[in-house]
């Protein structure tokens, strides 16, 4: 009788936190909720909570100071490159451009298939890791970085590739 009533409170005490997970939409999964930031330049980005956003003429920062991580991004229109004659190129002659106008490596797949670079710079005395992609939208060209110290860029850089595929441009 003893054990059936330990059995009975143990099956009733797992039910409860069964109950209780799924009345607070938890999935016993430790993934941050997301929350959506649209920018008046037509950047939008599905971010954990807690970014802070800072929009200027054709710049975008969204950074989080809890967490170490920053996106920024530069919009750079098609009339800017018209006015140079330049043609409307494709999102791999953009990339090749940004990759010889800042002597970088060229832009490879990401895991998601987003062009992307990484790599590390000396910044204030403080050296950043750097997740670069570039995008192509309606009227610009876009050159999307996320960064952290590079002493975080274990925790970092596969989330980098993971919010890279949640950022959409108009």
């Amino acid at each position: 009788m003893k054990k059936t009533s330990i059995r009975l409170f143990t099956l009733l005490l797992s039910m409860i936190a069964v109950i209780s997970l799924a009345a607070c939409g938890g999935s016993g999964s430790s993934e941050p909720e997301l929350k959506t930031y649209t920018t008046e330049l037509g950047l939008t980005a599905k971010l954990p909570e807690g970014f802070t956003v800072s929009v200027d003429d054709q710049t975008v920062s969204i950074l989080n100071e809890k967490k170490g991580a920053m996106l920024y991004a530069i919009r750079e229109s098609f009339d800017l490159f018209a006015s140079y004659n330049v043609p409307e190129m494709s999102l791999d002659e953009y990339a090749e451009l940004v990759q010889r106008a800042n002597s970088s490596d060229a832009f490879t797949p990401d895991a998601n298939g987003n062009p992307h670079i990484t790599y590390e710079k000396l910044v204030n005395g403080k050296y950043y890791y750097y997740y670069s992609t570039v995008r192509k939208g309606s009227d610009a060209y876009w050159v999307i970085s996320f960064t952290c110290l590079s002493e975080n860029k274990a925790d970092f850089a596969d989330i980098f590739v993971e919010w890279a595929d949640l950022v959409t441009v108009k």
